[in-house]
């Protein structure tokens, strides 16, 4: 009996929406019965098998899971592995799968009982609350480093009927490995530092030119510094700054990036997007407008005395120079779609965004894709 024979086909997306945390919408994980495991239309018994030889199975099975960063794996199968397990919670089990999923995390191939249970005491001492979203990039290194380890809740705007993340990519207050951790807190002031987050280049991976240290409302830094040298897939973190106005940060023009749940650079959590425009469901405005459009006031307070919480984190890091726009005083926010333009060149694309500050909101602005802003992602 090979290894696929033995193991579960156990189909769920690998996205850490928890309801309890472990639900998924269209997909649940088949049940072992008896002892037994389900393959396809297959049921294979496994009464006859040794402990020893299951437990090879299944740590053959993770081990090529993490070698194929996609992982399925059960809490029945987790179970299985003898000597037995210790403290297998399956309120994590999306969780498990992540982590095994990560090119970044210590998984051999095949796996090892040591490192699975390594595996198992990491993700329970986060203590996540019901419903956490693990950020995507949350088991993947930057500069060597975990620095994406961000926890979010999702937030409904019952009005719209739309749900959203609670706080900005790149929070202080999402940050596990923060002092400021508190992923059920969202900003308290427009000025609330601590909320404002990460400035991305629209359509750019997570790749760590985004991240920012805040030390004041209006105050804070990039990381990682910046270049002049364009790339379609930088090899390292630094935000890529233009000599001349330009839109691109790229080489090659690519207006999909952010354009939807499954588009390649997509930064938002498993699940989660950009909002997009047009959406034709709601009269063609773009979904962040249509979010605005709820609330009281359509400014930075009613930003704040919205569901989303919105803070003025920066009109974002120009394109242009590198220099952070008036933080605290402003708040801009990409979309994942874009805008055709007719220029002095000819047209080009620009990335949709919305624009606000103490009396008023823009909601039908586009800018260049060089620019960094920040990120509030919509469930798909």
């Amino acid at each position: 009996m090979n290894i696929r024979q033995k193991t579960l086909a156990a189909l769920l997306v690998l996205g850490i929406g928890m309801s309890g945390c472990n639900t998924n919408d269209n997909n649940s994980t088949p049940q072992i019965e008896d002892k037994k495991a389900v393959d396809g239309n297959k049921t294979v018994d496994e009464d006859n098998e040794t402990d020893e030889n299951r437990t090879a199975t299944i740590l053959g099975y993770i081990g090529s899971q993490h070698s194929d960063h996609n992982s399925t794996i059960t809490v029945a199968q987790l179970q299985a592995i003898t000597p037995a397990l210790s403290n297998i919670d399956d309120r994590y089990l999306n969780i498990y799968q992540r982590y095994i999923a990560s090119a970044d995390s210590n998984i051999s191939s095949p796996a090892t009982v040591d490192e699975v249970q390594s595996m198992i005491y990491e993700v329970n001492d986060l203590n996540l609350p019901e419903h956490a979203i693990l950020d995507r990039s949350f088991f993947k290194k930057t500069n060597g480093i975990f620095e994406h380890r961000f926890v979010y809740l999702p937030v409904k705007n019952n009005t719209t009927g739309r749900t959203w993340l609670n706080n900005n990519l790149g929070a202080d207050y999402a940050n596990v490995d923060s002092s400021a951790y508190n992923p059920s807190q969202q900003a308290t002031a427009s000025n609330d530092h601590l909320a404002y987050g990460s400035l991305f280049q629209w359509g750019r991976k997570a790749d760590g030119h985004e991240l920012m240290d805040w030390t004041g409302a209006t105050t804070g830094t990039g990381r990682y510094g910046t270049t002049t040298t364009k790339a379609d897939n930088p090899s390292d973190s630094l935000f890529i700054i233009m000599i001349t106005y330009e839109v691109e940060w790229r080489v090659n023009k690519d207006d999909t990036l952010w354009a939807s749940e499954s588009s390649a650079n997509n930064v938002c959590p498993a699940g989660y997007r950009l909002p997009l425009n047009p959406n034709e469901a709601d009269d063609g405005e773009h979904e962040l407008a249509v979010e605005v459009h709820s609330w009281d006031l359509e400014n930075a307070d009613g930003a704040m005395s919205s569901d989303l919480k919105m803070p003025l984190a920066s009109g974002g890091i120009s394109g242009i120079g590198g220099d952070l726009d008036k933080p605290g005083t402003l708040g801009s926010y990409w979309g994942g779609s874009v805008m055709l333009y007719q220029t002095s060149d000819g047209i080009d694309s620009y990335p949709h965004y919305i624009y606000f500050h103490k009396d008023r909101m823009d909601l039908s602005t586009v800018g260049r894709k060089s620019d960094g802003m920040s990120v509030r992602c919509i469930k798909d």
